[in-house]
């Protein structure tokens, strides 16, 4: 799959700072509520320390529940010993669920839960939630657990103070046709994105550039990056942030924004990792900086 870059562009020009829009205070009070949305997310019961753990069920039956002689182990104590079988196709799975135990998906009672290759299905039992995936012909079984002891002893998430400066309306140089990007999961593994355009910016005197990605269907910009903060003050991978669409040839880039993907507190997640082109030699003192909790 070819990664040519179909357009031409000079870094000459670029913009800087440009004045914010709308009262300094206002952005301050935009940018705070939505950290404490980040921080509500983070401790609610999706939170990345649900996570329990990630089975990769083998083709044929399995069994399930608790029970240690089970073929695929729920970690939870008050889980059902038995929950019942799996069985596994090359593009089909499904789980039947023993009389005894009461399984729900949709908040409707099921003895079944089937789920084919580019599907996912999430069962709950006993308030465990179980995700079935097929993706490119594989399973994969999530149990999440809205009560993990980890959860409650999460700590803080901590955040750079409110800097404008780190509010950046960059100069946007679309590609005449999405340039397809293969970008390379924190597990090994990797996906395919889109890139339709290249941010150009100065920030601190140096010129930089970042290469957002697309998901079908979506309608924002998402920036995987690394700065020179990374693996001292923030987190060692790279951190994320999304932007509005382009207008008028700027978008607008809010580093304050910026937070740490579920693997900088669960290494169960699988993250992208920003490419190398996403690697800014200037250090951004904004966002999320990196996550401690000395519980663990």
């Amino acid at each position: 799959m070819s990664t040519r870059r179909d357009c031409l562009f000079s870094l000459a020009g670029l913009c800087t700072h440009l004045p914010l829009v709308g009262d300094s205070q206002s952005y301050r009070v935009a940018v705070e509520a939505w950290r404490k949305q980040q921080e509500s997310d983070f401790f609610g019961p999706d939170g990345p320390f649900t996570l329990l753990t990630r089975l990769s069920p083998k083709q044929g039956l399995s069994s399930l529940g608790e029970d240690k002689s089970c073929d695929l182990v729920i970690p939870v104590p008050r889980a059902p010993a038995h929950v019942g079988q799996l069985e596994v196709g090359t593009r089909a799975a499904v789980l039947r669920v023993l009389p005894s135990v009461h399984v729900l998906v949709d908040k409707q009672p099921v003895t079944i839960v089937a789920v084919n290759d580019g599907q996912s299905k999430e069962a709950v039992v006993d308030g465990i939630k179980l995700r079935l995936r097929f993706r490119r012909g594989a399973l994969a079984l999530t149990i999440i657990d809205p009560d993990s002891p980890m959860r409650a002893k999460a700590a803080p998430l901590r955040w750079f103070p409110i800097q404008e400066k780190y509010r950046v309306t960059a100069d946007w140089v679309p590609y005449s046709q999405p340039k397809p990007m293969h970008l390379a999961d924190s597990d090994g593994g990797g996906r395919d994105w889109e890139c339709p355009g290249l941010a150009a910016f100065q920030l601190d005197g140096r010129r930089s550039t970042l290469e957002p990605f697309v998901n079908t269907g979506e309608n924002n910009l998402f920036f995987t990056f690394r700065d020179s903060t990374s693996g001292n003050e923030t987190y060692g991978a790279g951190r994320f942030f999304e932007a509005d669409l382009p207008k008028g040839g700027k978008v607008l880039l809010d580093f304050n924004k910026a937070y740490n993907p579920m693997c900088a507190y669960n290494h169960l997640y699988s993250c992208p990792v920003p490419p190398s082109q996403n690697h800014l030699q200037v250090p951004i003192p904004a966002g999320e900086q990196k996550y401690v909790n000395t519980e663990f």
